[in-house]
């Protein structure tokens, strides 16, 4: 079955802190329990001097405009508060009164302004990395808990929302972090790995060096050595060709942040079954970064659902150009393979290979055996059918999808079919 290409994880921050050492280390005091960073391949960057914040009481721009300022003055804050402004953009609802809370760009971006203001205060002369991550932990984060990440959820798309009540998901919380970073001129860039967004501190965007990694859900000064660039490969099984290529672990321009963000949003309105938004914000995300895995895929979940199956095709298979081992590519190539007999692009042998591969690799994955089934259900193999789907419903057993479409197989091998 076709999944959304979703892009983040379900993370939190380390909320309350239980020791004395953390507590020190996160405070941004230069004490003998600090620990050291590995060092990076590369000598520390010089600041980003000639970043130009823009005027929060200024006439607005609309996204497109946005688009066209110069490196040095595009803010991925204003970019990413804009794009809020437009029709159906997720908006987080108010609790007293159930209405969409407003999307306040001049509050917000005074509000990164002030922060950076007071992290800058807060630095030693001369700050190196950790300085400069010690910063970021006490002033921007304040040692809050975030909340569990969900693509459904709408107030995990409101930087608005972020900023001000200091709660959000990896990619808010880190988008927020980033503005603030820009503001202080730190050489600080977003990072993708499959399912999940963070910092690295880096000499340039697009530096395959090591750097040093700052992941926002995880304040883990104690040990920096963590989270390194092997930490995420282990964690997500990056694949080493998709990493090469430029779509994982590498620092983003603050550009293809923005399109991360809109891959992310584009799930978010697959899994409201608005198709039309959801192709927008994915054609816009690889207009921004042409290495977005996830903005391919949910691509072509949406062609998929508008019924443009050589199109979502074409889609997934681009995803699996640069990621050749891309689960929710193989597994909605796949399944688009057999779900048609009409469709030009229907072909069970093509697609049990497809999904055999896949599993071998993530047989963790309950919508690779739930696919599994699908394609045993178009061979008429329907108690083959049923065993899959009963394995997806073990690793997913809240899953109701899994257990209909479980009870159709059950049906069809008792009709004798």
């Amino acid at each position: 079955m076709p999944e959304a290409g979703g892009t983040l994880c379900r993370c939190r921050i380390v909320g309350a802190l239980g020791s004395a050492a953390m507590l020190v280390a996160l405070s941004g005091c230069r004490s003998n329990v600090r620990s050291e960073a590995p060092a990076p391949h590369v000598r520390p960057a010089p600041a980003i001097k000639d970043f130009q914040p823009p005027d929060p009481d200024a006439a607005r721009r609309t996204f497109e405009q946005i688009l066209t300022l110069p490196d040095s003055q595009f803010d991925v804050a204003e970019a990413i508060l804009t794009l809020g402004l437009e029709s159906g953009a997720p908006q987080r609802q108010k609790k007293d009164s159930g209405a969409p809370a407003p999307v306040d760009i001049a509050g917000t971006l005074r509000e990164l302004d002030r922060l950076a203001a007071k992290a800058q205060a807060d630095l030693p002369e001369a700050p190196d990395a950790i300085d400069c991550f010690d910063a970021l932990y006490n002033v921007v984060l304040d040692r809050r808990a975030a909340d569990p990440f969900r693509e459904d959820r709408a107030e995990n798309y409101d930087l608005s929302s972020a900023v001000q009540r200091r709660r959000g998901s990896c990619l808010s919380l880190g988008i927020m972090t980033l503005a603030v970073a820009r503001r202080m001129g730190l050489p600080i860039y977003g990072v993708q790995s499959p399912g999940h967004f963070f910092l690295k501190y880096a000499s340039h965007p697009g530096d395959k060096s090591n750097g040093l990694n700052f992941d926002v859900t995880r304040p883990t000064p104690d040990n920096w050595k963590k989270l390194d660039d092997a930490f995420y490969r282990r964690w997500h099984k990056i694949d080493a060709k998709a990493e090469s290529s430029g779509a994982y672990l590498r620092p983003l321009s603050d550009r293809e942040v923005v399109s991360a963000f809109l891959a992310s949003r584009s799930s978010f309105h697959c899994s409201r079954r608005e198709f039309q938004q959801a192709l927008a914000d994915a054609e816009r995300a690889l207009a921004l970064n042409t290495k977005n895995i996830p903005a391919y895929v949910n691509a072509g979940f949406a062609q998929e659902a508008l019924g443009q199956m050589e199109k979502a095709a074409a889609s997934y298979q681009q995803a699996l150009q640069i990621d050749p081992h891309s689960a929710r590519a193989m597994n909605n190539l796949a399944y688009l393979k057999v779900r048609d007999p009409q469709s030009s692009v229907y072909d069970i042998r093509g697609a049990t290979k497809m999904v055999e591969s896949a599993l071998r690799e993530h047989p963790d994955k309950a919508f690779l055996h739930a696919t599994e089934a699908e394609i045993h259900a178009a061979k008429n193999a329907w108690r083959a059918a049923g065993r899959s789907m009963q394995q997806a419903m073990n690793l997913e057993p809240k899953n109701a999808a899994y257990r209909e479409r479980f009870m159709y197989f059950r049906d069809k091998l008792r009709a004798g079919n």
